[in-house]
């Protein structure tokens, strides 16, 4: 009885944490169109960090709760996630080809990135001071990046890709949200969730659909859009911290590392946004924004969660989680990059090997279990 209580709650908050994380995409960028900020700069900075919000709050809050395990798992297995099963299935869709921006720029920051965490991890701490360094060079990408692309016409946004990518999130909310109501009701009744907390998460999931449902009709309306961006920012918030008590639960019903935790089905959980839009992206013929979602979730997953979350606690790591998972991570990185700076595309062919791999590795994360 005890792990169906905890999975409920681990789902419960899973589904609110990639609802309000969409909504604080939303709510953030329709607030910069409103004050004239170009699209572009909105793309590379609000939704590079919205999309990375979910892995954010779950890392922070398991740092603070003596969970540093499940935090550094949760941003390596996302990582991993990202390009093994979120561009493997992109590339099975529709083949994905690449704009030398990407190849010479972006991915090679990516693994950059990616070999840094691994080297200061290597005395088995991520610091505070180590997590500061991380957030100043985010700031530097993101100021790199936007000079670049304000100079190169052709790295502006589609239209028509953006429309695809906000419908398919959108359809995606008020599935998950109904999810998360009915199963945080389960909870209740199961008095495995505090009364006033799964209260406030409901309301603030309910607030959200219906302010975002309104602002739909009222384009670029500022008040409407402030009330989306906090009653997200809020839904994030609860959602991470009933998340994260689930699995945590779960990890010690069954024995579980916390690490393989996080690498797995927190990974998995909070990798749903990239997933969705890197796949409406691609289907839609935007090559480059399925492929640059990827990277840029990537880098921020690293630069931006690890560094803020570090800057706050101090983050072991796990032994284990440096000498397998965080090896795959960079080795996964490094193979795409010949691949694209050769070929320029990614294939059916590249997509069924990128699967294969990703199905070995949970195949071996399985074994660890056992």
């Amino acid at each position: 009885m005890d792990i169906a209580v905890h999975l409920v709650v681990f789902v419960a908050g899973l589904a609110a944490l990639v609802v309000g994380g969409d909504g604080l995409v939303r709510g953030a960028a329709s607030i910069a169109r409103t004050f004239g900020i170009s699209p572009l700069v909105v793309g590379l900075t609000v939704v590079a960090f919205g999309t990375s919000a979910p892995e954010l709050a779950v890392s922070l809050t398991s740092g603070l709760s003596d969970s540093a395990d499940l935090a550094l798992g949760n941003v390596v297995g996302s990582n991993i996630f990202n390009i093994l099963l979120i561009l493997g299935i992109a590339a099975i869709l529709n083949p994905l080809k690449v704009q030398r921006q990407l190849v010479r720029f972006d991915i090679p920051v990516m693994i950059a990135s990616a070999l840094l965490l691994t080297v200061l991890s290597l005395d088995g701490t991520v610091s505070r001071a180590e997590g500061a360094v991380l957030a100043v060079l985010l700031v530097g990408y993101v100021a790199t990046t936007i000079i670049s692309a304000t100079r190169s016409p052709h790295l502006q946004a589609d239209d028509d890709a953006e429309e695809a990518e906000e419908g398919a999130l959108e359809r995606m909310d008020w599935v998950l949200s109904g999810v998360a109501v009915v199963l945080i009701s389960l909870a209740l009744s199961a008095q495995r969730l505090d009364l006033g907390f799964g209260l406030a998460l409901v309301g603030t999931i309910v607030a959200y659909l219906a302010v975002a449902t309104a602002a739909t009709t009222r384009e670029n309306h500022l008040v409407l859009n402030l009330f989306m961006l906090v009653f997200s920012i809020a839904a994030v918030a609860l959602s991470a911290q009933c998340m994260v008590d689930g699995a945590v639960g779960i990890a010690h019903i069954f024995e579980i590392p916390e690490a393989v935790i996080g690498l797995t089905i927190v990974a998995a959980g909070t990798s749903l946004p990239e997933l969705v839009t890197t796949v409406a992206a691609g289907r839609a013929g935007q090559s480059d924004i399925a492929i640059g979602n990827v990277v840029g979730s990537n880098i921020f997953n690293v630069l931006c969660i690890v560094g803020v979350t570090g800057s706050v606690v101090a983050l072991p790591v796990d032994p284990a989680l440096l000498r397998f998972d965080y090896a795959v991570m960079v080795g996964s990185m490094v193979g795409l990059w010949p691949l694209l700076w050769l070929r320029k595309r990614v294939g059916l062919p590249d997509g069924i090997m990128m699967l294969t791999l990703f199905v070995g590795y949970l195949g071996i994360q399985l074994m660890r279990v056992l």
